[in-house]
């Protein structure tokens, strides 16, 4: 009988510390966020760059297909622009290649550092274009207009200009505008003034012009990033490019810096409070990035980042950026257009978002054609904010020409100061549903087990609590019945017993 209350105390007693105990840890784990730590350390581990990791092979040459497609601004009165009217565009495009960048030339480092290139190879893709790589189009001769920058500024010798005068006279391709496809621009053709200074001076320009001459098959430079081993928030950070910490095309130290990334892949554990930076070849800096919203790709939760206004708002508007001014204060460009001549060899090309969008409305309109829209021309990257992964990007950039009227060529006489708009570039990332279902049943899957384990517990811990709460009130509610029912016959016991001695 002993034996028996012992159970039915002692037992009952020990679940109710279990599942008090089960409660207490599950709670302490969900509270403290030891499972995120948990899963932040699973991430870790397989985001280092390292030859054994499970991610080395996609860092090395990522998944998602990158498309490149251009559109062009269409002169259409080529004759009235030569006599300083306003040139009238039309937008023709897109034409679209699939852009290859594996990384090759790898080397690691013993001091947690990984050295690589892009080789960079342009596919036609006929699935994104609008139009053929023969589509003729009609722009600025280019060439022409780069060498007169050149002469303004002395980088090529007196006779060169001589020559290049006769060449004019001699060649109707070297008029103002020149008629060429959509291709040739991109990608070069001969073109008589680059042909003939080429022979006087090599280093100075290439034997062709084209937008992306020499682009297909090459690389943009040498990345020196960290490998994140000895911490995980480094990983994918850039050290040096091409063997340099800084850049030396600015006018100050800060803008001279190489920060954040390559683009290709971010770092790890984001939040939305980060400033995201990248650097990027194109226009020769590194650019921020700032969350905007919470978006979906594919049904993987994603945040957006977006490049803000402040990233080419003119010193005027934005002191941090007088170092990408050369002569600041003087000859600044207007907010949403930047000036990166000095790292074109003297060619005056300036970069901007597409249409000026977020441009000063000078730019907007100073030209016929241009409509800005923030769904269309904005660059912004979607971002799993646990593993740093892009699932969806796009980065456009519109190419200008800093046009000015000039003595040396009769074309150039009656011009009017313009910034022209050449062309404009789109270079989107897409998750692809294979990718996106390799990355649900890899990483989300594994997360959620992990995250479930803490829920698992707590409920368990309830449950045997609360059962345990229940079968002691059950097993007192018996015994005070048994009590009862004790009283009672006793009581009846006794009323039997004084009748009979009556």
């Amino acid at each position: 009988m002993v034996e028996s209350k012992c159970r039915k105390v002692v037992c009952p007693a020990i679940c109710s510390v279990v599942g008090l105990s089960l409660i207490i840890v599950a709670a302490a784990i969900i509270g403290l966020g030891t499972m995120n730590t948990v899963i932040n350390n699973m991430i870790a581990k397989e985001l280092v760059t390292s030859l054994d990791s499970a991610a080395f092979s996609e860092w090395m040459n990522p998944a998602p297909p990158i498309y490149m497609q251009y559109w062009f601004f269409n002169v259409t009165n080529p004759d009235e622009v030569v006599k300083g009217e306003k040139p009238i565009l039309k937008e023709v495009g897109p034409v679209a290649y699939q852009l290859l960048q594996p990384r090759f030339d790898v080397a690691f480092f013993t001091n947690d550092t990984v050295q690589y290139k892009y080789n960079h190879t342009l596919i036609f893709n006929q699935e994104h274009s609008a139009v053929l790589p023969t589509q003729p189009i009609i722009q600025l001769n280019l060439p022409l207009i780069t060498v007169t920058t050149m002469l303004k500024q002395k980088k090529l010798p007196a006779i060169a200009g001589k020559l290049i005068a006769a060449l004019v006279k001699n060649w109707g391709d070297s008029a103002l505008f020149v008629n060429h496809t959509m291709e040739e621009f991109l990608f070069g053709y001969d073109d008589p003034i680059f042909t003939e200074i080429n022979k006087i001076v090599k280093d100075l320009v290439p034997p062709q012009f084209g937008l992306f001459y020499g682009y297909n098959n090459t690389d943009d430079g040498v990345y020196l990033v960290n490998t994140g081993r000895k911490d995980i928030t480094q990983v994918n950070m850039l050290e040096r490019w091409n063997y340099n910490k800084t850049l030396s095309w600015w006018g100050t130290d800060q803008a001279n810096m190489i920060n954040g990334t390559d683009g290709v892949f971010m770092s790890s554990g984001i939040k939305k409070t980060d400033t995201l930076y990248i650097y990027n070849s194109d226009v020769c800096r590194s650019i921020f990035l700032t969350f905007e919203k919470e978006t979906k790709v594919l049904g993987i939760d994603t945040w957006r980042f977006r490049v803000p206004a402040a990233v080419f708002e003119s010193p005027a508007s934005n002191i941090d950026n007088r170092g990408f001014c050369i002569g600041y204060p003087n000859n600044c460009l207007l907010d949403g257009v930047m000036d990166i001549s000095v790292c074109q060899q003297g060619a005056p090309v300036a970069m901007s978002c597409p249409h000026f969008y977020m441009a000063d409305k000078s730019y907007q309109t100073g030209v016929v054609g241009m409509h800005p829209d923030k769904k269309l021309h904005e660059t912004f990257l979607d971002i799993e904010p646990m593993t740093g992964a892009i699932f969806s990007a796009d980065k456009r950039l519109q190419m200008n020409v800093v046009l000015q009227p000039s003595d040396t060529f009769e074309q150039m006489k009656n011009l009017n100061n313009t910034v022209f708009p050449i062309a404009w570039l789109n270079e989107s990332v897409v998750l692809d549903e294979g990718s996106a279902d390799l990355f649900k049943t890899q990483v989300l899957r594994n997360i959620k087990v992990v995250t479930s384990l803490q829920y698992l517990v707590l409920a368990i811990g309830i449950f045997i609590f609360v059962l345990t709460i229940v079968l002691l009130a059950c097993n007192t509610f018996l015994r005070k019945d048994e009590k009862d029912e004790y009283k009672i016959i006793n009581k009846s016991d006794s009323s039997s017993v004084l009748n009979e001695d009556t």
